[in-house]
């Protein structure tokens, strides 16, 4: 029990702030173009497009009320006695919170719940009890959840009705109130209305969509082979509508509901596991760290080339809360976690990264790619598990790309430099001229000067061992033009 004497008031050290769901904001930003030596290349699209949240300034007050209010009713139970098996309640936008240790000297902090104070007292900045206080009143509730009354039903469903004070968005934040997992296709099923499901991981927010009546995620690897299948107990996820509007209906039923194990909640805290992915799409990683970020494509004959609401899942991105990493492609001009397409031969990434720490790529499912990047003109061949070392890049939209086929690189892109280098999974470099001009030579070496491999002789291709970590390339073409590029 934690109520004034077993718990005593403290409102600093640690401190904590919450912040209001508003609405979420549309962003737009120009795409890349790279003019790199001789080459100029320039992505089709100029604009991309996401989302960010948008909240309200962080604040700290005892008398912010949370939970569900039931119009015209005194008490749930009355209404649950009495309205049969369809409960309809109003809740505020949502909210979160920001927990400051501030002098303590811990790295953790825990919630303590149920409480069973009946008033809270403010208290001024010198960490004083003041005469102000706030009556707490939980209606009995205390230790509960609002659903326990529903235990004793067969079958029932139930709506909240979340609506936003100031403006419409598309975005609403969401809660699961039960002890359970929710499935998420069932959870389409019963919101018709809605388009996306999407889960912060503590990195970045991940997507959930329907794709010909199947669930598909971009993190299709995570806790089992078909993804995340489920919304964890007291989880909170947010749902997309396909217009901005004022409020959003979401329906719970018990139907939605089962009993998942306790290591099947991946996006409480980000995993990575391995499996199997089909080979009509392309599940694409990026990696800082023991941070991964993940994005799906889905080739589909059926699907548009451009952005479709519900057939794509457009990013979300807090603007407050940046994620170290994350990777995205270009749907058009909107950025997407999870995209369907007719089948192409180009693909155009996007990164958004925190910066200064080395990021690395890589493929699974359909991997016969290579990701060539148009600022430098290196090129990585991505099938065999391969992954590409990209260094500490920083954000980009545009200068990456996947390409079937490199030598096709020219078909409406002009190569940034006469050359392309890319390093197989073999552990070998591979040079050859991306213009036709014939190489008159090739040297391989360590960051600190040591010739590891050469070749000499006109040849449109040469493979050499590579270096150690960082590998040195130096190129000489038949017209005496010379190329250094640094390959990781």
């Amino acid at each position: 029990k934690l109520d004034e004497e077993t718990s005593p008031e403290n409102r600093f050290s640690p401190r904590v702030y919450q912040r209001l769901w508003m609405q979420s904001a549309p962003v737009v930003e120009k795409v890349e173009s790279e003019n790199i030596g001789d080459g100029n290349v320039t992505d089709k699209h100029e604009t991309i497009n996401y989302d960010e949240t948008r909240w309200t300034p962080p604040f700290n007050a005892l008398a912010e009320k949370y939970g569900v209010e039931i119009p015209g009713e005194d008490a749930l139970m009355e209404l649950y006695n009495s309205a049969g098996d369809t409960l309809s309640s109003y809740t505020p936008g949502g909210f979160s919170l920001k927990a400051d240790a501030e002098d303590l000297p811990v790295t953790t902090l825990k919630f303590r719940l149920p409480k069973e104070h009946t008033k809270y007292y403010y208290y001024n900045e010198k960490n004083q009890k003041t005469d102000l206080y706030e009556t707490i009143d939980r209606g009995g509730y205390a230790g509960r959840l609002i659903t326990d009354d529903l235990k004793n039903k067969e079958d029932w469903s139930f709506n909240v009705n979340i609506s936003l004070e100031n403006g419409e968005s598309e975005y609403f934040l969401v809660g699961n109130p039960f002890m359970a997992h929710i499935n998420i296709e069932k959870f389409f099923a019963d919101n018709k209305g809605i388009t996306e499901v999407k889960v912060y991981d503590g990195n970045a927010l991940n997507s959930a969509i329907l794709c010909d009546g199947d669930l598909l995620t971009n993190t299709p690897d995570a806790g089992s082979e078909d993804g995340w299948t489920s919304i964890a107990p007291m989880q909170s996820f947010f749902v997309k509508k396909a217009g901005a509007t004022e409020q959003c209906s979401v329906t719970f039923s018990r139907g939605m509901l089962e009993t998942q194990p306790e290591d099947a909640q991946p996006l409480r805290v980000s995993q990575s596991r391995t499996a199997e992915t089909d080979a009509d799409r392309i599940v694409i990683k990026a990696r800082v760290g023991d941070v991964e970020s993940s994005a799906v494509v889905r080739f589909s004959a059926g699907a548009s080339a451009g952005f479709v609401p519900g057939e794509d899942a457009s990013l979300l991105v807090d603007n407050e809360v940046r994620p170290r990493v994350q990777v995205f492609t270009l749907a058009g001009d909107r950025a997407a976690d999870i995209q369907q397409t007719p089948d192409v031969d180009r693909l155009t990434l996007g990164l958004m990264v925190a910066g200064g720490e080395p990021l690395t790529l890589s493929l699974s499912g359909d991997d016969d790619w290579t990701l060539y990047d148009t600022q430098t003109g290196a090129a990585y061949q991505m099938d065999g598990g391969a992954e590409a070392d990209l260094g500490a890049v920083g954000s980009s939209t545009g200068r990456y790309m996947l390409v079937r086929d490199i030598t096709t690189i020219g078909d409406g892109l002009v190569p940034a430099r006469g050359i392309t280098v890319s390093r197989t999974p073999q552990g070998m470099i591979t040079v050859a001229s991306a213009d036709g001009t014939a190489l008159a030579s090739c040297a391989v070496y360590s960051t600190d000067g040591t010739l590891t491999d050469r070749a000499d002789g006109d040849s449109d291709r040469y493979e050499l061992r590579a270096a150690q970590g960082v590998s040195i390339v130096t190129v000489t073409k038949a017209d005496g033009t010379s190329y250094t590029q640094k390959i990781y």
